[in-house]
């Protein structure tokens, strides 16, 4: 914890907030990101957070318990309980302070498609 003047040593990890915390997760997490790509999960990460998403409620439970398999067994680490749920994209979930909700998409209808700007001309 910050106390106004210095981050106090840890004994493992990195300083919540510090500077280098983002760098490293990514290089203490690739193997993650590999295997879980391997085992045909979806997965979306940005440093030490991610989102696994499923078809189905057990496509997501499988992939949940691949990762905690993963992050225990081959690198010594644990989902936090409080910051880990399972919800459907109906109901919206909120990833680094953006919203996530299934919808309908943004395609435009194929009459809308074509270019209707000038061309460049040089």
């Amino acid at each position: 914890m910050w106390d106004g003047e210095r981050w106090p040593p840890t004994r493992t990890g990195v300083p919540q907030g510090g500077v280098a915390s983002p760098l490293w997760s990514n290089i203490f997490l690739t193997p993650f990101d590999r295997q879980m790509t391997t085992a045909g999960v979806c997965l979306t990460r940005w440093a030490d957070d991610f989102v696994v998403l499923g078809r189905t409620r057990a496509e997501a439970q499988r992939a949940l318990a691949t990762a905690e398999r993963l992050l225990q067994e081959e690198l010594g680490g644990r989902l936090h309980p409080q910051q880990t749920r399972s919800v459907q994209v109906s109901q919206g979930f909120e990833f680094l302070g953006y919203t996530g909700t299934q919808g309908t998409g943004h395609r435009l209808p194929a009459s809308q498609r074509r270019r209707r700007s000038p061309p460049l001309t040089l």
